[in-house]
């Protein structure tokens, strides 16, 4: 098979897959310092070893193991020697034509019980199929012309049909009752509103229900509190944007939507363990 070496112009294409093998220290994957991914990103480590680090939080690699990632984090890949697998990049655009009318929200846990990231383990009898597609993949990938994204767009999704079959087989997708379509639709208004309601009683406001009763089922189907989710979400804008547009911290402050910069650098102080100038710092050190 034909090595697919990454382009530095990676960024401004659709679609790329890259075979791990082909990996060098001139480009996008391993760097010294956090990427912010600008596409869905799928990393498949089949055989290495080392660690992955996305949103400041490190994950030991496992072989065999399928890592997705979105747009947003800043991810970091650290590896101890020579690695095998596959890494896919998608842009917003390309991934949802290949989406078509398919559900991918496997692919992006629901409640992530503290990770930031999802893990899927496909059975083994699946990894050789998963496999063949890639391979399938990368061959295109390396021609042109007529029908090239549409041939791609159909590969992508034969790759994501043949995880969720795996995965179902392992784990059938539930079906959610209504207290778990609440704690869905809280997440997902935290993730567009955490700038400017940071109170469990905006939300639930908004849900038309009781703060009490909001936070009561998201503990009981998360296992974390209202309130955990929206400092979460905070806290990773307020780490990406320190890393990204090199802020300082009165503008962050502001930015996160605190009127009073001291009180939001105990608030990251207090949720990080280190001060805004030492995070900072530490990744630079």
């Amino acid at each position: 098979m034909k090595e697919t070496n990454l382009p530095c112009k990676e960024k401004e294409l659709p679609f790329h897959i890259q075979t791990l093998e082909a990996v060098d220290h001139e480009c996008a994957l391993l760097e010294e310092n956090p990427m912010k991914l600008s596409h869905f990103e799928f990393l498949w480590i089949k055989k290495g070893s080392g660690s992955l680090i996305v949103d400041f939080q490190e994950y030991s690699f496992s072989e065999n193991v399928i890592y997705c990632l979105s747009p947003g984090q800043f991810r970091q890949l650290r590896a101890d020697g020579p690695l095998e697998g596959y890494r896919l990049s998608l842009s917003g655009d390309f991934y949802f034509a290949a989406k078509g009318q398919v559900d991918y929200a496997f692919v992006f846990d629901k409640f992530s019980r503290g990770r930031n990231i999802s893990v899927l383990t496909p059975e083994e009898e699946q990894l050789d199929d998963l496999n063949d597609i890639l391979q399938l993949i990368v061959k295109e990938y390396d021609r042109s012309g007529v029908l090239h994204l549409d041939i791609l767009s159909g590969f992508i999704n034969i790759f994501m049909l043949y995880l969720s079959r795996s995965l179902a087989l392992k784990n059938p997708y539930p079906k959610y009752d209504s207290n778990t379509e609440k704690v869905i639709e809280f997440l997902a208004l935290v993730k567009k509103h955490f700038l400017t309601k940071k109170m469990v009683s905006e939300y639930a406001s908004q849900m038309a229900i009781t703060p009490c009763y909001l936070n009561y089922i998201v503990k009981k189907i998360s296992g974390f509190s209202a309130s955990y989710h929206i400092q979460q979400c905070i806290m990773q804008e307020a780490k990406r944007q320190a890393v990204s547009e090199k802020m300082r911290l009165k503008e962050l402050a502001y930015y996160l939507g605190f009127d009073d910069y001291a009180h939001f650098s105990k608030y990251f102080k207090n949720r990080c363990g280190m001060n805004f100038t030492s995070f900072r710092n530490a990744l630079y050190s």
